[in-house]
């Protein structure tokens, strides 16, 4: 699973509105709602949008979420 993707899943998963947990990480709540829950488009799917690195390294700190260093690849 992409790391964008745990992060999406973790705000999905926790129990403070969504309004909390964009001001605790300093994002625009519109823009934490497209990330996480997408946007429905005329035909029904949804498009999820993404959220710049420094975001993304906000919500990893306010999840506690660590990157750990893989398996070296040979």
């Amino acid at each position: 699973m992409a790391m964008s993707d745990q992060i999406r899943q973790a705000i999905v998963d926790c129990e403070l509105p969504l309004l909390t947990i964009a001001q605790r990480a300093g994002i625009p709540q519109p823009m934490l709602y497209r990330f996480a829950y997408g946007e429905k488009q005329r035909d029904g799917s949804y498009v999820y949008r993404n959220l710049g690195q420094d975001y993304l390294d906000a919500l990893a700190e306010l999840f506690g979420m660590r990157l750990t260093k893989p398996k070296r690849l040979r």
